[in-house]
């Protein structure tokens, strides 16, 4: 059924159809990107500014973060691996 024109209309069609789809699982969810996708969204992020709100919210959300031993040498050898890959 295609959606209706008049606006009112279509706003209730929306609420209808949002309802009918609730707790379906997305059709490609667990389906992997492929490599050509990955590198589409990877130019497409490159190069955006977070804003300063953004970096408020991660800053506040990261205080206070205790990190293990382990964890932090887990994050040590990651970055070692990445910057050898250079």
């Amino acid at each position: 059924m295609p959606a209706p024109t008049d606006p009112k209309e279509h706003e209730m069609w929306l609420l209808r159809q949002s309802a009918s789809h609730i707790g379906q699982i997305a059709h490609n969810k667990g389906v992997p990107c492929s490599e050509q996708q990955k590198k589409d969204i990877s130019i497409a992020l490159t190069g955006l500014k977070q804003s300063d709100e953004t970096k408020e919210k991660r800053s506040k959300a990261l205080k206070g973060r205790v990190l293990t031993p382990e964890h932090k040498e887990k994050i040590r050898l990651a970055s070692i691996k990445r910057w050898e890959k250079k």
